[in-house]
């Protein structure tokens, strides 16, 4: 009993001592949470009163309106609030640094460790009492600000997402606070623990930021993972992991958080415990601790400087190692001043600056002359398990099937991660190993030679993912040209592994597709071609599941057996999407927002996301195309020429269009149209025709008495008839 009655007393006082944090952390929260939320009522009130004299308006105002306080609310207290999440990083500076202000006084120190109580028991007090102070009072201002909503809105749903919100912050601040308190229980004054805290909180960022800046630039195969890079950035950091930089769940945001503070918090306590009063004043707590950070600090400024002069100076060597010089003297120097509160002392432990010289050459020129063989890298047969490759030119709608339809404030979305590839490179696993390697060889080769082709215009890169046994994966990206290693990516296009991995629809049950969007790009005629909602457009719901198994089905099928050279020979005459129950509700209610909103991105499924999750009918598919017939969906692309008084060909250089060639006699005219491929499917093939021998021509149609239409039309200069070849050869 006299132990809790010590503990609750200590707190007492240690809240007296830190009274005025307590009154900071009420205001912070008072003015960002009540007063914010209390002027975003009153806009919506305000957006209410105007809603209801507008007679064209067709939704309740006040329903909306209740809505719409709502859903700010919830921003206001999530991590969409990015100045939340700084009010509270702000917080544990000062908490963490005035909780533990007097182990760096003398008196102070002397005074609170001659009480006759435990350091653990010391330690603890100020911990509890630095978090309540935060805590509390955001959890209070969070309910005042949801009892504002309730009164406006009547939605007691507000106080789960109060409650949802203090578990996700309080984790994330925790981790921010315990970090602050072991940087201030290193050093021995506030400028250090600043400076302190800072490392602790930055070296591995900006060291990882640092280490991908020196792959890009030196290594010709790097590719960065995105997704594992922001994961590993946001996650190693309570700076960072407050903000959404990654994309992990909240809730393994706030495992990660309570898991650093109670390690951060061990660790604080054990140097706490161990930490000698005679060490408050000093620069470092411990002299064992001076050296190494020293040394790492030092290292990590002399790497990235040296980059700095090498990018700035022609890439030169020379100034590159002067920097690293010039870096590591400077800082060195500064450490030693700062250690030993004397500048007559700027140049002991010269041993040291020595050895961060040498290191940080040694780093700079591993990288630069890539003594490692990063880009030599081929994996060994038995080493590797899998494999994936990612090509644009392959498939250049990659990133349309790495999406998934969510639905999300009566709004349907294509949810999209750091980077779509990393999604493709991890479903996709090529058992092939045989023609992973051969890829493999032939790519490592013309790097190494410097014999290849690339288009620099274009992200034409082929990125591998070799997948090894026991769980490693090493990824490389080769910036070679397709015709450089056309025969093995058409090999790995008709892999059945390498289509399932690009293709979702291969690994879909054909009994889970309850609809299908159909697009044709139909145009009845040449007056319709300017109108956006084409008479191709049509979502399908089955009915009759055994003759949608059997369109699914066919359609996989025949996906399969689709090869590079028919993807050469043939344009997609529509296109199709395939919907499962969960898709199918998320358009339906869009659809049903939509027409009440009297929103412009259309009223009917369709138009919903036209160019996303769309995959090819080419005419081979004959199944599928007799399906879609029995169905009465199918039709017939096509353009009709009676309309068209001449045809334009443009004549281009790499980039940019250098003149046209018409023709305007009836004969040549009707000849011309029948050759055109209509892109204005949501589906594309252009890249990958653009990429081969074959050369596509823009063309333009100029109906009677109209204006040239040149939307998304080409013709293929192998399909051109003689006349067209000697026109465009004397214009080019």
């Amino acid at each position: 009993m006299t132990s809790k009655n010590l503990f609750f007393n200590l707190m007492k006082e240690d809240f007296k001592r830190r009274l005025w944090v307590f009154t900071v952390s009420c205001l912070t929260f008072l003015l960002s949470l009540v007063l914010v939320t209390a002027i975003n009522i009153s806009l919506n009130i305000n957006r209410q009163y105007g809603m209801m004299f507008d007679d064209s308006n067709h939704v309740d105002p006040i329903a909306m309106r209740n809505t719409q306080i709502v859903v700010d609310f919830s921003k206001i207290v999530s991590d969409q609030n990015i100045f939340l999440g700084t009010f509270f990083l702000i917080l544990a500076l000062v908490v963490g640094i005035s909780g533990f202000r007097y182990v760096q006084k003398k008196k102070s120190v002397d005074f609170f460790h001659s009480i006759p109580v435990k350091r653990e028991k010391l330690f603890l007090v100020t911990v509890v009492n630095s978090l309540l102070m935060v805590a509390v009072p955001y959890l209070a201002s969070a309910f005042i600000a949801a009892v504002l909503v309730l009164i406006n809105t009547g939605e007691f749903s507000v106080f789960l997402t109060v409650i949802y919100s203090f578990a996700y912050y309080i984790p994330l601040f925790a981790f921010a606070y315990m970090t602050v308190v072991l940087g201030t229980l290193l050093t021995g004054n506030v400028v250090l623990a600043v400076l302190g805290s800072g490392i602790l909180t930055f070296y591995i960022p900006v060291g990882v930021s640092v280490i991908m800046w020196y792959m890009t630039e030196f290594f010709k195969t790097a590719y960065i993972d995105e997704e594992y890079i922001m994961q590993a950035l946001g996650n190693s950091s309570s700076f960072l992991l407050i903000y959404p930089i990654s994309d992990i769940s909240d809730y393994t945001r706030m495992f990660i958080g309570l898991a650093g503070a109670l390690v951060f918090g061990v660790i604080s306590l054990y140097v706490y415990k161990f930490r000698a009063s005679e060490s408050a004043g000093k620069s470092m707590s411990f002299k064992v601790t001076k050296a190494p950070i020293k040394m790492l600090v030092v290292i990590l400024l002399s790497v990235l400087v040296a980059m700095m002069f090498y990018m700035s100076m022609d890439k030169s060597i020379g100034w590159a190692i002067f920097g690293i010089i010039i870096s590591s003297l400077i800082s060195h120097c500064a450490f030693e001043a700062i250690y030993n509160s004397d500048f007559k002392k700027l140049f002991d432990n010269l041993g040291h600056l020595l050895i961060c010289v040498v290191i940080s050459v040694l780093f700079f020129l591993t990288f630069r002359f890539d003594w490692t063989g990063y880009d030599r890298y081929v994996p060994s047969e038995s080493s590797l398990e899998s494999g994936a490759v990612y090509s644009v030119v392959l498939e250049e709608n990659w990133n349309s099937y790495a999406r998934t339809l969510k639905e999300r404030d009566n709004y349907a979305y294509y949810y999209e991660s750091n980077d779509l590839r990393a999604r493709i490179l991890k479903r996709m696993n090529i058992k092939n190993k045989e023609l992973l390697l051969k890829l493999s060889k032939r790519l490592t080769e013309k790097i190494k030679s410097g014999e290849y082709e690339y288009d620099y215009y274009y992200d034409r890169a082929i990125i591998i993912s070799y997948k090894l046994k026991g769980g490693g994966r090493k990824l490389r990206k080769y910036n070679v040209g397709w015709k450089d290693v056309e025969d093995i990516l058409s090999e790995i296009y008709a892999d059945a592994d390498y289509k399932k991995g690009t293709y979702p629809i291969l690994e879909t049950e054909a009994s889970d597709i309850v609809s299908f969007d159909y697009n044709s790009a139909y145009i009845p005629s040449i007056s319709n071609f300017s109108n956006e909602e084409t008479e191709g457009d049509k979502h399908v719901k089955i009915t009759d599941n055994k003759l949608g198994v059997e369109l699914v089905e066919a359609y996989k099928s025949e996906l399969l057996e689709l090869t590079t050279e028919d993807r050469k020979k043939e344009y997609p005459i529509a296109a199709i999407r395939f919907n499962n129950r969960e898709s199918e509700e998320v358009l339906k209610e869009y659809v049903k927002v939509a027409k009440k909103r009297k929103d412009s991105s259309g009223y009917n499924i369709p138009n919903v996301y036209e160019e996303i999750g769309y995959y090819p009918i080419y005419p081979k598919f004959k199944k599928t195309i007799e399906i879609l017939k029995k169905m009465g969906v199918y039709e017939e692309l096509g353009f009709d020429s009676k309309d068209i008084e001449a045809v334009n060909i443009y004549l281009h250089d790499t980039y940019y269009e250098v003149g046209r060639v018409s023709f305007n006699k009836p004969k040549q005219v009707d000849e011309l149209v029948g050759l055109v491929i209509n892109a204005e499917l949501p589906y594309s093939n252009i890249e990958y025709l653009n990429n081969n021998e074959e050369r596509l021509f823009g063309v333009g149609f100029v109906p009677y008495n109209s204006i040239e239409l040149n939307k998304n039309l080409y013709i293929k200069k192998s399909v051109l008839p003689d006349f067209a070849k000697e026109r465009l050869k004397e214009n080019e």
